[in-house]
């Protein structure tokens, strides 16, 4: 797939407007190509610092209170404009790390398999189910 430069000049009261290689809107960031790669970045961001302060409260709280923490501010994080980026390959790395944040609510092993710990614990939410969902009920 060819990626073709547009330089456009606005200009605006004689004054000249940039091009931006990237802008966010309403929380989404989207690039000049319309890839999604830098979104998903700053969700992976976003999550691990959620990831490293759950390492350190899940020993002083109950797994329920985990459960809450999670599905108020990681599950939220994850599943705003999934409609947007589920579909890039680059979601699997979202992926990987909501399995590596059930695991430490959980407290299983980095290979065990989660997903009888979605089932259980994430009402079944793994990110690709989201993404469909969304799909269904918004197209």
């Amino acid at each position: 797939m060819k990626h073709y430069k547009i330089n456009m000049k606005i200009h605006h009261n004689h004054n000249y407007i940039s091009n931006a290689t990237q802008t966010k809107f309403l929380g989404l960031t989207i690039d000049d190509n319309l890839l999604r790669k830098h979104h998903i970045d700053q969700v992976n961001k976003r999550m691990s610092s959620a990831s490293y302060a759950l390492k350190f409260i899940k020993y002083s709280v109950s797994t329920e209170t985990l459960k809450i923490i999670y599905f108020a501010h990681i599950h939220t994080i994850m599943s705003y404009g999934i409609i947007f980026w589920g579909n890039s390959p680059s979601a699997k790395k979202v992926f990987l790390l909501q399995k590596k944040i059930i695991r430490i609510i959980t407290n299983t092993r980095p290979r065990d398999s989660c997903r009888e710990i979605f089932k259980k614990h994430a009402n079944n939410n793994a990110i690709f189910p989201i993404h469909i969902l969304n799909n269904i009920i918004y197209n």
